[in-house]
C-alpha cells in the first residue's frame, strides 16, 4: 500500500501586529518544503512497491539500507533507500570472489598442474543458511536466496594443500603490501596469504558494501585430506551481510 502524500504546508499563518492577530496564506515560497516532503514520499512508495514486486516473483530483499542505516524504517527515509534482492547478487558475489582468488593465487605462486587456480574444479561454494544445514552448490544450480545471517563460503574441494601453500604465500612475503600513507605497507597487511588478498579485493568492489568478506580457517567444515588438520583447518572465503535487514 503506498503511503499518503504528506500536506506540510499550513493553509493559514498568524501574526500579531499591534497587540492584534491576523491570519493570512503561507507565501508560494513555502512550496519548497511541500516539495521536498513529495520526494520524500515518492522514495519511500517507490522502495515498498518495487519491493513487494520482486516478493512476488520470489525474489525477495537480502539488505535494506534507509538514509545510509540498516535500523531505519522505509517510512523515516529522508534522502534515500538502497535494497540489494538476494538470487541476483549472491550470483555475482559468486563470480568476483572467485576472480580475485584466481589472481591472488597467480600472482603468489608458480603453476605446476595449475589446478590450485582452477577455482571452478578444485574448489566449492557452500551456501549456509541463518538456520539451516550447509549445502554444496553447483554450477548448474541456482544460486540461494542470501539474506541476513545466511553466508556463503569458497574453500578448497580437491586441493587439500591450499590452506598449507596459503600459508607458505604468507611467510614468504609473496605478495608485496601497498605502502601506506608513510611509505611502508601498514603491519595488518604484511606477510599476508592469496586467501587474504582475493577477500581485501573483493571488499574493494562497490557491489560488497552492505557485505563482510573474511578468510575463515575452520576445522568444521575441512577439506578432504586435508593437511592442516593439526593447526587451523581449512581456510575459506566467507560472505556474509553486514548487518541485519529490516522489515518493509
Amino acid at each position: 500500500m503506498a503511503l499518503a502524500y504528506p500536506n506540510v504546508i499550513p493553509k493559514n499563518t498568524t501574526f500579531t501586529l499591534g497587540g492584534q492577530r491576523f491570519a493570512r496564506q503561507t507565501l508560494p515560497v513555502e512550496m519548497h518544503t511541500q516539495s521536498v516532503a513529495d520526494v520524500q514520499a515518492m522514495i519511500r512508495n517507490i522502495t515498498i512497491e518495487q519491493t513487494a514486486q520482486q516478493i512476488a516473483i520470489g525474489n525477495p530483499p537480502s539488505v535494506l539500507e534507509v538514509d545510509g542505516r540498516t535500523g531505519k524504517r522505509v517510512e523515516d527515509a529522508d534522502k534515500r533507500t538502497v535494497v540489494l534482492y538476494g538470487v541476483q547478487f549472491a550470483d555475482s558475489a559468486m563470480r568476483q570472489v572467485e576472480l580475485e582468488l584466481a589472481s591472488a593465487i597467480d600472482r603468489s605462486t608458480t603453476a605446476h598442474s595449475g589446478r590450485l587456480r582452477n577455482i571452478a574444479a578444485a574448489w566449492q561454494w557452500l551456501f549456509i543458511p541463518k538456520r539451516g544445514a550447509p549445502r554444496a552448490l553447483t554450477a548448474g544450480s541456482a544460486p540461494p536466496v542470501f539474506g541476513a545471517g545466511d553466508q556463503l563460503v569458497l574453500m578448497p574441494r580437491d586441493v587439500p594443500y591450499a590452506t598449507l601453500t596459503n600459508r607458505n604465500v604468507a611467510r614468504g612475503g609473496k605478495i608485496a603490501a601497498p605502502a601506506g600513507r608513510k611509505g611502508r605497507p601498514a603491519k595488518s597487511k604484511q606477510n599476508r596469504g592469496f586467501l587474504f588478498w582475493a577477500a581485501e579485493g573483493t571488499r574493494r568492489r562497490a557491489a560488497f558494501k552492505q557485505f563482510s568478506v573474511a578468510v575463515v580457517f575452520s576445522r568444521e567444515h575441512m577439506a578432504p585430506g586435508e593437511l592442516m588438520t593439526r593447526t587451523s583447518g581449512t581456510g575459506m572465503i566467507v560472505i556474509r551481510a553486514r548487518t541485519r535487514s529490516v522489515p518493509v
